[in-house]
C-alpha cells in the first residue's frame, strides 16, 4: 500500500457534517465553484444548484443528516457525496489536504496582535468611540499594511507567513495579490490564508484600492470621503471573535467621528450580524407603509429583548401583528404569563420542576429537520422551535413583504461586509454594501435547545 493510500481518511458522509463550520466551508467551496478533491485522486467542481446551496445554507447541527448525497459535476456528470474525500477542511486526515488544523497556523489577526488589547466590550456608537479604541489597540487603516509587512508572528511562521508578508505587498503595490497553489502550500494553509489573513489583506485591499467594489463611489459619497481618504480611518479589530454586527470596525478620523462597522470574512456565508447595534433610519422611521412599520416594529423589539425572552417576545408580536400566519398551535400557547414563563425557566436548573401544560406538546416535538428529539430542558427546547418559527415565518413564507428590503436599508447605514474569495489564482476582496447591493437575506440563529439565549438572532446576508 503506497503512504498516500495509507493516509486517506475516507470518503464524505451526512455525518461528516455536524459542526457547522464544516457545513459552512462546503457551501462556501460549491458556492464559488472551487474544486473538491475525489477520493480516489484528482479534482472535481460540483454544479452551483440554486436548490442544493439553499438547502445546504439552511443546515446545521441538528439537521446535518439531511446533507445532500447527490450532485452534479460543472460538465453535467452526476456523482454522489461518497466519491468526495474527507479532507481536513471536513475532519479528515488526508495526505491531499495535510493533517494539520488551520486553528493551529499563526495567522489570525488575534495571534498576529494587531487585535485589540481591551476585554470590555465596544460600542463603537458611544460618545468616547474613538478615544476608547485607540486605548485599547485601535490604529490608522494607512498602517495596516505595515504592521502585517513587519509583524514578527508572520515573520516567524514559516512559508505560510512569508505567503502572507507577501500578499501584503502586491496589495501595497496596487496588485490583487496572487493566492498560492496546492504545489506552494497545503490545502489547510491555503484555507488559513483565505479565511484567518484574508479577515485583513481583505480589509487591506478595501484601504489601499485593489478591492471589488462595485459601489466605491457611492459610498465614498456617504462616507464624507475619497480612496485616498479611506487611510485616514482608524481600525479597531475586537479581541473578541462575537463582537456584535462585525468583527472590524473601522472608524473615520476625528474630524467626523463617522463609524462604519466591516464584517471581513473569507467564506461565501460570514457570520450572521446581530441586531443588537442596528439602528433603524429616520427616513425610515417616519416612512408611512404599513409593511415597513410592521418591519421596525420587529427589529426594535429584537433589540430591546434578552437573549432568553426574545422569541418568546417576537412570537407575541407575529400574533398581535400577522395573527393569520401563525400556526394555531403557537397561538394556543400565548400570551403567556409571567408566572408561566417563570416556571418554564425554571427547567433550565431544576431537572425536577414541572413543565406547564400549555408548553407540554410544543417542548416535546421532535426536530422539524431531522424528525429527532431535541437535547436539553424543556425551556431550552420550547426557546429553539419558536425560533424555528420566526425563520420559517420570515425565511420561507414572506409574512413580512418588506423585510428584505428595511433589512438592507439599515445595514447600509451600519455595515459593509468584506470576501476574500480566491479566483483565477488571486485572492479578491468582494466588498458588499448592502443599503445598494440586491443581497439574500434571511433570519438566522445559532441558539440551541440546549443552550437557549446564548446567541440572539441575526441576519445571514450573501450575495449569492
Amino acid at each position: 500500500m503506497r503512504a498516500t493510500e495509507f493516509l486517506t481518511e475516507g470518503a464524505l458522509a451526512p455525518s461528516d457534517f455536524y459542526k457547522q463550520d464544516r457545513i459552512d466551508t462546503f457551501y462556501a467551496k460549491l458556492s464559488k465553484g472551487l474544486p473538491f478533491t475525489l477520493a480516489g485522486g484528482g479534482e472535481v467542481i460540483l454544479r452551483r444548484s440554486p436548490n442544493i446551496l439553499s438547502v445546504i445554507r439552511d443546515l446545521d447541527e441538528y439537521s446535518y443528516k439531511e446533507f445532500p448525497k447527490d450532485f452534479v459535476t460543472a460538465d453535467g456528470r452526476p456523482i454522489k457525496l461518497k466519491q468526495l474525500e474527507k479532507t481536513a477542511e471536513f475532519g479528515g486526515q488526508s495526505a491531499t489536504s495535510g493533517s494539520a488544523n488551520k486553528e493551529t497556523l499563526q495567522v489570525k489577526p488575534s495571534q498576529i496582535g494587531i487585535a485589540s488589547t481591551g476585554e470590555e466590550k465596544f460600542d463603537p456608537d458611544a460618545v468616547n468611540a474613538l478615544e476608547t479604541a485607540l486605548a485599547t489597540g485601535a490604529f490608522s487603516a494607512g498602517e495596516l499594511a505595515s504592521k502585517i509587512q513587519n509583524n514578527r508572528v508572520l515573520l516567524s511562521a514559516g512559508p505560510i507567513g512569508e505567503t502572507v508578508i507577501n500578499m501584503s505587498r502586491q496589495i501595497s503595490s496596487g496588485q490583487v495579490p496572487n493566492m498560492p497553489s496546492k504545489k506552494e502550500l497545503p490545502v489547510v494553509a491555503l484555507t488559513a490564508i483565505r479565511d484567518y489573513a484574508g479577515e485583513y489583506l481583505g480589509v487591506q485591499q478595501l484601504v489601499d484600492g485593489t478591492a471589488n467594489f462595485p459601489n466605491n463611489d457611492a459610498f465614498f459619497k456617504f462616507m464624507g470621503t475619497d480612496q485616498s481618504g479611506m487611510k485616514n480611518l482608524i481600525l479597531y479589530f475586537p479581541k473578541s471573535t462575537n463582537t456584535p454586527l462585525a468583527d472590524s470596525l473601522a472608524l473615520q478620523n476625528s474630524n467626523t467621528g463617522h463609524v462604519i462597522k466591516l464584517s471581513s470574512k473569507g467564506a461565501a456565508k460570514g457570520a450572521p450580524p446581530s441586531m443588537d447595534n442596528l439602528k433603524v433610519p429616520d427616513e425610515l422611521r417616519k416612512d408611512n407603509n404599513k409593511e415597513i412599520q410592521k418591519v421596525i416594529g420587529f427589529l426594535d423589539i429584537a433589540r430591546s429583548s434578552s437573549g432568553r425572552l426574545q422569541p418568546f417576545d417576537l412570537v407575541q408580536y407575529m400574533i398581535d401583528t400577522v395573527p393569520n400566519a401563525v400556526p394555531d398551535e403557537i397561538k394556543r400557547i400565548f400570551p403567556i404569563s409571567e408566572d408561566e414563563y417563570e416556571r418554564l425557566l425554571l427547567t433550565m436548573t431544576d431537572r425536577y420542576a414541572r413543565v406547564p401544560q400549555k408548553f407540554v406538546k410544543l417542548a416535546n416535538i421532535k426536530s422539524l429537520k431531522d424528525g429527532q428529539p431535541l437535547s436539553g430542558p424543556a425551556f431550552g427546547r420550547v426557546h429553539y422551535q419558536l425560533n424555528n418559527v420566526l425563520k420559517n415565518l420570515i425565511n420561507k413564507n414572506n409574512v413580512f413583504p418588506e423585510f428584505k428590503s428595511v433589512v438592507l436599508m439599515t445595514l447600509g447605514y451600519n455595515f459593509v461586509q468584506l470576501f476574500s474569495r480566491e479566483r483565477q489564482g488571486k485572492l479578491f476582496a468582494d466588498i458588499l454594501w448592502p443599503g445598494t447591493v440586491n443581497g439574500v437575506v434571511q433570519l438566522y440563529s445559532k441558539s440551541t435547545s440546549k443552550a437557549p439565549g446564548t446567541d440572539k438572532l441575526g441576519f445571514s446576508v450573501t450575495d449569492t
